[in-house]
């Protein structure tokens, strides 16, 4: 995917919005996807450029353990008496 950002003067904080790009769904989907994100000017410059990932997995599957719950705010939060 490609996106224009546009050209803007400096000292201000600009915000661009890409369009939602819908996720794989299906067993076969599953798994972790790499990713690498590049801001380059016209004249081919690169000004950032970086290595994401993310996993695509079902929520039944891998909520079983209390970690995974508390790592995706599943748990309710413990009350202090």
């Amino acid at each position: 995917m490609e996106e224009m950002l546009g050209s803007y003067a400096p000292g201000k904080t600009n915000e661009k919005k890409f369009p939602l790009e819908e996720a794989p769904s299906g067993m076969l989907a599953r798994g972790k996807y790499e990713a690498r994100s590049k801001f380059t000017d016209d004249d081919g410059h690169s000004y950032l450029d970086f290595a994401w990932s993310f996993e695509v997995w079902s929520l039944s599957h891998r909520t079983n353990s209390t970690t995974d719950k508390e790592r995706l705010g599943l748990m309710e939060p413990d009350h202090c008496e």
